[in-house]
């Protein structure tokens, strides 16, 4: 086993796709499966359906990330801890989106209801708040370790 500086961790989530947000409702944890985009800097997720992820995260926006993915002969894992923050600018909702349509849609069923949408019209959506939107982490800290495969 070894530890990955910041850049490696950094590369996994711009690699990887898929992983689990953990949140906490009150003194409960709270984990649902995730895809992302990494975007300037940080994880981004685009929550399609209402529902008890944006209740929690209303109330308590710390959360975790933690993602993993084959690299060569490694398996790689990296946890994100960090603050959630609900996205607004109209801009970088439309090139976030544009991301999610190109690369997400067509691997992750969860966003099958959205495909016959424009990216305008997701980007409409989740501004008039139709559907909750994207989030943001905002990296406090990161770790990683890689595991050779045998």
């Amino acid at each position: 086993m070894r530890y990955l500086d910041r850049a490696e961790c950094l590369d996994v989530l711009r690699r990887s796709w898929r992983g689990v947000l953990g949140l906490c409702d009150h003194y409960r944890p709270y984990l649902i499966p995730v895809a992302h985009i990494f975007y300037e800097g940080s994880p981004h997720f685009l929550f399609a359906k209402a529902g008890r992820k944006i209740q929690i995260i209303c109330r308590n926006p710390h959360a975790c990330y933690l993602t993993s993915m084959e690299n060569v002969n490694e398996i790689v894992t990296v946890l994100v801890e960090g603050i959630l923050e609900h996205l607004e600018n109209l801009e970088d909702m439309k090139r976030i989106v544009k991301i999610f349509v190109e690369e997400i849609f067509p691997r992750d069923p969860y966003f099958s209801f959205l495909k016959n949408f424009s990216v305008d019209e997701i980007v409409r959506m989740c501004s008039e708040g139709r559907i909750p939107g994207i989030y943001k982490l905002k990296i406090d800290s990161i770790t990683g370790i890689a595991v050779t495969a045998r």
